[in-house]
């Protein structure tokens, strides 16, 4: 079992029992104490869980904060309004001729609505659907891996889609999100994603997260990026003065 998989499964008996011990996790996944420890270590760190005497415990309730993966139907529903708003204000940082990188975000996606003005363009990415989308705009060249498609997303996943995706040197990527907060940066509820997201970002010279304001102050069970990582934020309302100054630290537009 990986080890996210696993911290995945201590995290839901902690929020089903409030409670778990190193010694009976140890016995239940046979591993040493030490292993234990350290995932108790890190889930503490992400979420609202106290290290105790031979184990963990739940501050409080998860629920209010997390969130679950909604299918890419239930995202382009929610909050469509603002998320045309952001959409077209992405595009904005569009040249023509530019090479972006998009993942499956469904904000991410609505930019194809306002983007033949930007033509030619090449857009590298993850997603079956904005693939579709994207080739149906004359003078767009589209990049896509190989792999098995996730029903949900419509993301492509392989290890081999990894590596496509590193053969690339793209001036920006559009990121939308699932979840952002202080505490725990990006986060993303499917680990399957996670890697090809990744090196999504790896490829760019710039990063944009675009993320309407219902995204912040949630979290979900996976790492995804630091919010450092970022060089802009488009959304679609002022955010709160802990968010402005951690962006001005890092000299992050948003």
């Amino acid at each position: 079992m990986l080890t996210v998989e696993r911290r995945k499964e201590i995290l839901e008996l902690l929020n089903k029992k409030g409670s778990v011990n190193v010694i009976e996790l140890a016995e239940q996944y046979d591993l040493g104490k030490e292993t234990i420890r350290r995932d108790l270590k890190a889930l503490a760190q992400d979420w609202n869980i106290s290290l105790v005497y031979g184990g963990a415990s739940i501050k409080s309730a998860l629920h209010p904060t997390s969130i679950k993966e909604q299918t890419i139907i239930q995202k382009r529903e929610e909050n469509a309004e603002l998320k045309h708003k952001i959409a077209k204000a992405a595009v904005e940082l569009i040249n023509i001729g530019d090479i972006i990188a998009m993942n499956s975000g469904s904000t991410v996606e609505y930019m194809l609505n306002y983007i033949e003005n930007k033509v030619p363009l090449s857009i590298i990415t993850t997603s079956i659907n904005i693939a579709s989308k994207a080739s149906m705009i004359s003078g767009v060249d589209i990049y896509i891996p190989s792999g098995k498609i996730r029903n949900k997303s419509g993301m492509v996943i392989s290890s081999n889609a990894e590596n496509y995706l590193r053969n690339f040197r793209v001036q920006k990527c559009f990121f939308g999100v699932s979840a952002v907060s202080l505490g725990s940066h990006i986060t993303h509820p499917a680990v399957e994603e996670v890697e090809n997201n990744r090196a999504l970002l790896s490829i760019s010279e710039k990063v944009y997260m675009v993320a309407d304001s219902s995204k912040f102050d949630k979290k979900s069970l996976y790492q995804l990026a630091k919010l450092g990582e970022m060089s802009g934020i488009i959304t679609d309302k002022m955010l709160d003065e802990a968010y402005e100054m951690y962006f001005k630290n890092y000299r992050i537009k948003a």
